[in-house]
């Protein structure tokens, strides 16, 4: 079924489109980027102006039989004549073009939180054992094999996400299922040099970086849900152009370069087997994750911290695990200081770009439908990034800690969102929040409602790379 025409002849773009939206669902970090591109190749042959249509049709007809109803006991008999013809022809459009309309469903409607299946501890959350995780990764391999068919500009992009899912190690050594669908050393060598023939180092740096974590799963124990997740400490350091820099300064981003914790080999021990919550379904007010005196060192406060995210459902609005690895890298952040009682934060060009009016009294739900829609053309156009590398996002809750204390951040009655959420039992997702003095100022961790709107909790933005919230 090809409805529409596309720049490239070599696949129907009615299975882009669904290949797409498998993905968003699978490799979760890019999601946003699947969408996106799921909903400029949609948009030519089925607008959203058409969708939404539909949907005010399905509305209709689904209050049409109470409105029959009352004619008929009314005995008004031509409108139930009308009422009838109208909701029979409404029924035959709205069924024609069923496929159609789930598929914008997956595209157009609000943007939903996909959990990562391949995150340590979350396949079973997914609803993917984790022996179903080979075929898995196999059949994204698949699809992603497929896009790459159509062409440019998403060609390197789809290619280098094969890549990563390729040197995806999952199974214990015994399986011989491992090896299956993985790059031959052959084929690492052509597909290298053609990177360097193209001129494509980003595609070539990426290449040898997964090859190097591949070689470096092979010293894993045997039975690896029995292992700790280890990283290796490598920084994340980027040199933003003059030209970024002058863009973000507009926008009321500061460059800022984040040193590694004393100690950057982390260990997550126990993280396969993390213990789920079980809090009584709320929209409002807080609960405290976090109880602990505020250590000496800011290094002391990692190690807490990295114990309670190994043992706890936590997730990066990327949908994977979270458990950062504290190494230096380099962001752009807010960096104004925390309003005191009383204080108004000024208005900002990112909010107005980002269509929020306040830094307060501003939902999860909402920022979160806000970053989705703009924050790739913000990143794209406001500050010369590209969004396969960059996400804007609520500040992490670990760069949080690690910047505040030489900005004074949490010395003030008030919370920020933090970019994450704790998964509970039930699968629902409650909005990470912290740094309220009272309750232990940068060391502070709370979860509250995702429509919680309240003069006590502020935004606070940062764009940091992708590789910041990846556990594979």
């Amino acid at each position: 079924m090809t409805f529409f025409k596309h720049e490239s002849k070599k696949i129907d773009p009615f299975q882009i489109v669904q290949a797409l939206i498998k993905l968003c669902k699978i490799d979760t970090i890019y999601s946003d980027l699947y969408i996106q591109r799921a909903r400029e190749l949609l948009s030519q042959g089925f607008p959203y102006d058409r969708y939404r249509e539909l949907v005010q049709q399905k509305t209709l007809i689904a209050d049409l039989p109470r409105k029959i109803e009352a004619a008929v006991e009314k005995e008004e008999w031509h409108e139930v004549k009308e009422l009838s013809t109208y909701m029979k022809t409404a029924q035959k459009t709205v069924n024609e073009q069923k496929s159609l309309f789930e598929m914008g469903q997956e595209v157009y409607d609000v943007h939903r939180i996909q959990l990562d299946p391949f995150s340590p501890g979350m396949s079973a959350m997914t609803g993917t054992p984790p022996e179903a995780l080979l075929t898995l990764r196999d059949s994204t391999i698949k699809h992603l094999k497929e896009l790459e068919r159509e062409g440019l500009p998403w060609r390197d992009f789809y290619q280098r996400r094969r890549i990563a899912f390729q040197s995806l190690s999952l199974a214990d050594s015994s399986d011989t299922r491992e090896e299956e669908g993985t790059l031959s050393q052959e084929t690492i060598h052509q597909e290298a040099l053609e990177a360097l023939k193209k001129g494509n180092l980003e595609l070539l740096e990426e290449m040898a970086e997964s090859m190097l974590q591949k070689e470096a799963k092979k010293n894993d124990a045997p039975s690896k849900e029995n292992s700790p997740v280890e990283f290796k400490g490598r920084e994340r350091l980027f040199p933003f152009s003059k030209e970024t820099l002058s863009k973000a300064n507009r926008l009321g981003l500061t460059a800022v370069r984040v040193e590694a914790a004393a100690k950057c080999r982390v260990s997550y021990q126990h993280a396969w087997h993390p213990v789920y919550g079980e809090e009584p379904e709320r929209k409002w007010g807080a609960t405290k994750l976090i109880h602990m005196t505020p250590p000496e060192r800011t290094s002391e406060a990692l190690k807490n911290r990295a114990e309670h995210y190994a043992s706890h459902p936590f997730i990066n609005s990327g949908g994977a695990r979270y458990l950062p690895d504290f190494v230096a890298e380099d962001l752009l952040v807010e960096d104004f200081p925390d309003p005191g009682k009383g204080e108004t934060q000024g208005d900002s060009p990112l909010l107005a770009e980002l269509g929020l009016k306040q830094r307060r009294r501003v939902s999860r739900a909402q920022i979160e439908h806000s970053l989705f829609q703009y924050g790739s053309q913000i990143l794209q156009d406001g500050l010369g990034l590209d969004p396969q590398v960059f996400r804007l996002v609520c500040i992490p809750p670990d760069l949080f800690l690690r910047l505040g204390e030489s900005r004074g951040w949490g010395n003030q009655e008030i919370w920020t969102h933090f970019d994450g959420y704790k998964v509970m039992r039930d699968g629902r997702l409650v909005a990470l929040a912290g740094g309220d003095v009272r309750f232990g100022g940068i060391y502070d961790l709370v979860s509250i409602g995702n429509d919680y709107e309240s003069e006590h909790v502020i935004t606070r933005f940062a764009v940091i790379q992708r590789a910041h919230m990846a556990t594979w």
